[in-house]
């Protein structure tokens, strides 16, 4: 996710620097000249979700509702530059113009069998679900910035209509028999595959999770939260998770009230288990901690 997902936490602390880190992405001297942005520190040229346009929506409504004050002028210069970046991933990454996308470290990369920033060795292509449903997500975010927009200049309108027209034919080549009687949608199992193309024949990309239990978009979104909440939050021995039997993080005045952030966590008592250095997506705790102080839920 790059630099753009630790913007939605340190909004709320200084909406001003993440607005300048957002427009900085989006600048000359990082953008490239065709609208790509740059990945990841070791390699610039890989390709990220492409999630700008959310960061940068979640982060002028946060900011709005702090100030009380909308700032129009940076969501209307930064969604110029996402029209670039935008156009780039229509063009580039959609390898036959059939509204799929393909290509890169995008969300579900770990667990993919398939290193899918590399050429495969066999020849061929992969389309990813995971991909074409960030792109239908992009191309709803466009949408809500475009309407926004409109309510100070109506020329927006036109901009609105067409981010809602590209998203219908992204959700049809998601669900539809778009090649060859080959959807990326199993109506059997209730889940989407990435799709294999291969120079002899096409199938499915088949990783089931075999756990035996359906959960809506809405409830698995809540169980994670409440989980990655409670990691932070002190439990009933006065101690956080995500510290484990660290004792200085535990005990220590000078520690104890310090939030430090992992890529990823012990299966079974939370401890975070390091690569500290990557964990911007991890800071979004900050925000769910925050509204579960305004929910009735109890974390």
């Amino acid at each position: 996710m790059g630099p753009r997902i630790p913007c939605i936490p340190l909004t709320l602390v200084d909406a001003d620097f993440s607005k300048r880190q957002l427009e900085s992405m989006a600048r000359e001297w990082y953008m490239h000249p065709n609208g790509q942005l740059p990945a990841y520190e070791w390699s610039f040229s890989d390709v990220n979700p492409p999630v700008h346009a959310w960061a940068a929506w979640r982060t002028y409504k946060i900011d709005a509702k702090q100030r009380g004050q909308a700032d129009y002028s940076f969501l209307e210069s930064i969604f110029h530059k996402l029209l670039l970046n935008f156009t780039w991933w229509a063009n580039k990454k959609d390898d036959e113009g059939k509204n799929v996308f393909q290509g890169g470290f995008l969300d579900l990369d770990n667990i993919s069998v398939f290193d899918r920033s590399a050429p495969l060795p066999t020849g061929g292509h992969i389309d990813q679900s995971d991909g074409t449903a960030c792109m239908g997500f992009y191309c709803l975010v466009m949408l809500k910035i475009a309407l926004e927009l409109a309510n100070k200049n109506p020329v927006y309108q036109n901009s609105a209509s067409k981010f809602f027209e590209h998203f219908l034919p992204i959700a049809r080549a998601m669900t539809g028999d778009y090649r060859g009687g080959l959807s990326l949608w199993s109506e059997e199992d209730g889940f989407f595959y990435d799709a294999l193309h291969l120079p002899g024949g096409s199938f499915k990309v088949e990783c089931p999770t075999e756990s035996g239990h359906e959960m809506t978009l809405g409830e698995v979104a809540t169980e994670l939260s409440l989980r990655l909440v409670r990691l932070f939050l002190r439990n009933g021995d006065d101690e956080r998770p995500i510290y484990g039997g660290q004792r200085l993080f535990q005990d220590d005045s000078h520690w104890r009230d310090l939030i430090l952030f992992n890529e990823y966590f012990h299966g079974d008592n939370g401890a975070g288990l390091g690569a500290a250095h990557q964990t911007g997506w991890t800071g979004l705790v900050a925000k769910l901690i925050q509204q579960s102080g305004k929910s009735t839920n109890h974390f």
